[in-house]
């Protein structure tokens, strides 16, 4: 009896300290629910402003991403608050999606292990806390205890305020009195019970909005008022009044104009990238970016002149001081079908100082790719002295629509021929060396996608 015992005290001090083990890999770097209030406080909380991006002074609002007219507010679950949800919204929230709410510690013991939320704090906590790791068994437990530590600690009021006033219900709406006020119109704290059936179908389905996808949220409004009817939760009467009545959706928005808007849609892409594209929409974010403003619009403004001239149109050029660097004479007029893009660089710190234009369409690279050619002519031993020629009779016929100088320089060194542009030279460089090695070479240094070559040819014989 005193081995049996023995062995069982140690079976135990073992699991013991196996538990352990298991409950602090577990709690490793936890969040803390003491952020949710910093979140969410409802004078001061980070998540009642959208994230906004700002210059490289840290002054002018680049982009803020948000629905213009549409504040977001916090409103209370309590009806004897002066802002406050509608109690239909609130008593159907917690009937149609965790009806044991009042009850359970925060979690479902029988869903212990599943990787999705079951119950409103679960899900307050995994979009909010634990939105960025990786779905398994280890989130899974993590999401319960967070779950339970904030039922624990704030009350179930509170998170059901904090659910109802941060989950995303599509087209940058977070919270349910933005999304009210967003496609209804009205406040969340007066609704009827058809309206109350978007708001909720719209949370289940935050991109199927009316904004976005009318005909789509108006059938899950339907859906909505289908299962309230399954589950007793209205009569009959109720059901069809709510489902005969006429929504009055907003059909459309005025779009934003930013400053930049090619700079922005490639700050949001890193951000994206790097935090996650819901937790940037979700708000209270302060992006400071290396935009100069004023070189901005210098550069907007300057873009848009050239443009005009190339099109044989003499606009105003008030106001743009930068224009006046562009040369004076008048073109040859092209095709009114017309775009551009320009960047600006410090090329000191590879920072991005203006970028206009648009970046959702492929153009030849043009020059901009010769300094990649002398690099991969450097790397097989040649020199910025190296001698190359600028005669006429070195491009292909077929180039003639390409490059056309007025003069050639004859022998020019290649540290001149890439400072001056002549293009002469570096292609009859570039056929040497033959492209698929500079193509390799500029990858090398971080460009990628390079289908289309510098003279938009494959790989031809010399000429001479």
């Amino acid at each position: 009896m005193l081995g049996i015992g023995a062995v069982l005290a140690i079976l135990f001090m073992g699991a013991v300290i196996a538990a352990g083990f298991a409950y602090s890999s577990l709690t490793r770097s936890l969040p803390s629910v003491d952020l949710l209030p910093i979140l969410l406080d409802r004078s001061s909380g980070l998540l009642l402003e959208p994230t906004r991006l700002y210059d490289r002074a840290g002054q002018t609002v680049l982009l803020a991403l948000e629905n213009p007219g549409i504040p977001r507010r916090f409103l209370a679950a309590d009806p004897g608050e002066p802002d406050h949800f509608d109690p239909l919204l609130i008593q159907y929230t917690i009937s149609m999606l965790d009806p044991g709410f009042w009850q359970h510690p925060g979690f479902l013991w029988d869903h212990l292990t599943d990787p999705q939320p079951q119950t409103i704090p679960e899900t307050l906590v995994q979009s909010l806390l634990l939105e960025n790791e990786a779905p398994g068994l280890r989130r899974s437990l993590r999401m319960r205890l967070l779950a339970s530590q904030a039922v624990s600690r704030y009350g179930r009021i509170r998170v059901l305020e904090w659910y109802l006033n941060s989950q995303s219900f599509g087209h940058l709406a977070y919270g349910a009195d933005a999304a009210a006020r967003l496609y209804l119109d009205r406040s969340a704290a007066d609704l009827s019970l058809a309206e109350v059936a978007l708001i909720l179908a719209v949370r289940e389905a935050p991109a199927l909005n009316p904004l976005d996808a009318p005909a789509a949220a108006i059938e899950n409004q339907q859906d909505i008022l289908r299962r309230l009817l399954d589950l007793h939760l209205i009569s009959t009467a109720d059901y069809r009044n709510a489902r005969a009545e006429k929504l009055d959706l907003r059909v459309a928005l005025q779009p934003a104009n930013p400053p930049a808007p090619a700079f922005t849609a490639l700050v949001l892409d890193q951000l994206a990238n790097r935090l996650g594209s819901q937790q940037v929409e979700r708000g209270g974010l302060e992006i400071i970016t290396t935009l100069d403003i004023d070189l901005q619009r210098q550069t907007n403004c300057t873009l848009k002149i050239q443009q005009a001239r190339l099109q044989s149109v003499m606009p105003d050029t008030s106001g743009c001081e930068a224009a006046r660097l562009l040369p004076t004479l008048l073109l040859e007029p092209v095709s009114a079908d017309l775009s551009g893009s320009a960047v600006i660089l410090d090329p000191s710190t590879g920072q991005v100082l203006a970028y206009a234009g648009d970046n959702g369409s492929t153009r030849q690279p043009g020059s901009i790719l010769t300094p990649f050619v002398a690099v991969a002519a450097f790397a097989r031993g040649m020199s910025p002295a190296t001698l190359t020629w600028d005669i006429p009779g070195t491009l292909p016929a077929s180039l003639d629509w390409l490059y056309k100088p007025d003069q050639y320089h004859g022998p020019v060194r290649l540290r001149n021929a890439i400072a001056n542009g002549y293009l002469t030279p570096l292609t009859d460089l570039l056929l040497e060396l033959g492209s698929h090695s500079v193509w390799r070479t500029a990858e090398t240094l971080g460009l990628t996608g390079l289908s289309l070559s510098l003279i938009h040819i494959s790989e031809p014989t010399r000429p001479y």
